[in-house]
This record gives structure tokens, C-alpha cells and sequence, in this order.
């Protein structure tokens, strides 16, 4: 954060990361949920069982 990183938003890191350094990625199989509330959390969980 002290040399101009947000931490607010969470593309933050990566975007600032992408302007220091090399960045290299993986796609990852499989899938992926977007938990932002407990009704998103409860929704996964229910989705899961």
C-alpha cells in the first residue's frame, strides 16, 4: 500500500503487481464461487450437498 497498491477492490493486487513485475498465470480446472454474503455462502453450500 505504500507504494500505491490499493486493497479495496480485489483486482487491486494484481493490477499493481502487473506494473513491478512479470506475472505469470495457471488456469486451474474445476470450478469457482464468487462468496461475497452469507446468502451467496448459504446459496454454495446448499448447491454442494
Amino acid at each position: 500500500m505504500n507504494h500505491g497498491c490499493g486493497f479495496d477492490a480485489p483486482g487491486n493486487l494484481a493490477r499493481y503487481l502487473s506494473t513491478v513485475t512479470i506475472l505469470h498465470a495457471y488456469e486451474m480446472p474445476g470450478k469457482r464461487y464468487d462468496i461475497g454474503t452469507l446468502d451467496t455462502y448459504e446459496e454454495v453450500k446448499n448447491s454442494l450437498i
